[in-house]
């Protein structure tokens, strides 16, 4: 077990200096001696992402996220999904992220930004609203994130609602000067 994590933590850190494939090579050693290692399976599906082998990243994405459920692998098989044109598979994975982490930022605006990309505004208007809420209004991202939900709120129809939330944003920018 400790020369499992070892290849690991030495795979990771050749991951982060550019070494893929070292880093990939230690990342096989550890998956030859522990097939289920959840953190290896990602980090593999992660090279392979960056090298362009979209299927067999979304491969090693879904066994990691079978043997380690989370959010973080959710969004990365969704951002798979979608560059291989798997729109509505995709969708399935970002809401399985807000579903393990309802809270997570990451996960609302991933499933927030897929809905908008779909044209499904009156979901993505309420993904917007749900991840505005978690966000500080003395944060620099408070008022991008407002104006994604405007946007939003416009394009499903609900006019009223976006120029109110526009003329809000104004007052809170202009107090914030």
């Amino acid at each position: 077990m400790a020369r499992i994590s070892s290849w690991r933590n030495a795979a990771a850190c050749l991951e982060s200096n550019g070494d893929a494939d070292r880093a990939r090579q230690l990342y096989a050693k550890v998956l030859d001696l522990d097939p289920q290692n959840a953190a290896a399976l990602y980090s593999m599906g992660i090279l392979a992402r960056e090298n362009g082998s979209l299927d067999e990243a979304n491969c090693l994405g879904v066994q990691s996220l079978e043997f380690d459920p989370s959010a973080e692998k959710c969004i990365f098989i969704g951002e798979v999904l979608e560059q291989q044109g798997f729109f509505a598979a995709a969708l399935v994975y970002y809401r399985k992220a807000k579903e393990l982490d309802p809270c997570g930022q990451p996960a609302l605006e991933a499933l927030a930004k897929a809905l908008d990309r779909r044209q499904e505004y009156e979901e993505s208007s309420g993904v917007w609203a749900r991840r505005l809420r978690l966000e500080s209004r003395k944060s620099p991202r408070h008022l991008q994130l407002r104006l994604y939900w405007i946007n939003s709120l416009r394009l499903a129809g609900h006019l009223g609602r976006a120029e109110q939330a526009l003329s809000d944003a104004r007052i809170l920018t202009s107090g914030s000067s």
